[in-house]
């Protein structure tokens, strides 16, 4: 008896391939994200310490480069706010043509579910014709 073979295997090998590099296309936008939003807290840390202490007297210069080191980073935070949505956005855009590649592959994993199943029962019932057979052959010989 043959054995089965799905004659889209190669497709589905394909599109499996394609699901895999969109996996790792949303894993690399995720990490980027990730690293963004890291470094965004680090900038609003740097932005606390950066604040004048209180009750203590500093030199003017002391507090003309905090004032714009503060600004600075005010900018800086801005940019990177602006660069979080960006990277959300890319996520999210990674995110979808992820979903739509594994969708593809899983109609082809169902379809070949499918063709494996009837071309099971096909086998069953050719193999319940040969026993069938087999015993009508046996009863003529012994009668």
């Amino acid at each position: 008896m043959k054995k089965f073979k799905f004659r889209l295997e190669k497709i589905l090998h394909y599109r499996d391939g394609i699901k895999q590099e969109r996996l790792r296309e949303l894993q690399l936008a995720n990490q980027q994200l990730r690293a963004a939003e890291v470094k965004l807290d680090e900038l609003r840390d740097a932005f606390l310490k950066n604040d004048m202490p209180d009750g203590n007297i500093l030199p003017v210069e002391e507090v003309y480069i905090r004032s714009a080191y503060g600004e600075r980073l005010k900018s800086e935070i801005e940019r990177q706010l602006v660069f979080i949505e960006q990277c959300q956005a890319a996520v999210e855009q990674a995110r979808a043509i992820y979903i739509e590649a594994s969708r593809e592959v899983e109609v082809l994993v169902k379809l070949k579910e499918r063709k494996q199943e009837a071309f099971n029962v096909f086998v069953a019932k050719q193999e319940e014709i040969f026993l069938d057979e087999l015993v009508t052959q046996r009863v003529r010989i012994h009668k």
